[in-house]
């Protein structure tokens, strides 16, 4: 079933977003062991094309990890275009690039000097990992059904069936405050532990305030005009 997005995005033009990453660690308590940054850009248009970027920068602080990306989406149907990642951990410097097609990724892969190239093919609607906060956010609630459909991780050179369901209504406390939220449940059909939670303010510009994964939890704590 082809997903239903409301008419335009929900966010303003350069909004940032900084999340907090927690885990629970041996003793039970919640550490603090990353953060996760997004800007969003205004739509503008491309070759006649409404466009908008989405970057991000994931830090990891135990492993000394950190990744930075860019990605070129379509505005009305959230069609990934192009993909940027540069990361930076232990093993050396990585940079990812995709180009999205009819029917295909492709992709390019720079590590310590070596240039791989990949194809990645595809058929239907897909979206990228790097926009799945911003997909969930933009949906059509009203009668929303359970919906499948299929996300692509150029990092790890896959491509992964996901299963969105609209849970219910929930109050969410977090530092910023307490947010009504629309509760969304995510499963990976063919990883039966891939199941994830994610919480959204109900009134726009629907911030994604929670993500429950397991014993990872990324919790929202600041809101700005990047």
């Amino acid at each position: 079933m082809t997903l239903q997005f409301i008419s335009d995005p929900p966010w303003k033009e350069n909004e940032k977003t900084l999340y907090i990453v927690k885990q629970r660690n041996e003793e039970k308590d919640m550490e603090e062991i990353g953060s996760l940054t997004f800007v969003l850009s205004e739509v503008h248009e491309r070759e006649g094309m409404k466009i908008f970027n989405i970057q991000s920068e994931m830090k990891m602080f135990r492993v000394n990890f950190s990744e930075k990306t860019n990605l070129i989406t379509n505005a009305k149907t959230f069609r990934p275009i192009f993909y940027n990642s540069s990361i930076l951990a232990p093993t050396g410097h990585v940079i990812i690039k995709g180009e999205y097609l009819q029917s295909e990724v492709k992709v390019s892969i720079l590590t310590s000097g070596t240039l791989q190239k990949h194809k990645l093919r595809f058929s239907g609607e897909i979206y990228d990992n790097v926009e799945i906060f911003h997909i969930l956010r933009s949906l059509r609630l009203n009668n929303f059904q359970k919906n499948k459909f299929t996300i692509v991780n150029l990092n790890a050179l896959a491509k992964t069936l996901v299963e969105i369901e609209f849970i219910g209504i929930e109050t969410v406390e977090i530092s910023l405050g307490s947010f009504e939220c629309y509760r969304m449940k995510l499963n990976l059909p063919d990883f039966p532990n891939g199941k994830q939670f994610f919480l959204y303010n109900k009134y726009k510009p629907h911030f994604l305030i929670k993500n429950i994964k397991g014993p990872q939890i990324i919790e929202l704590i600041n809101v700005s005009n990047g």
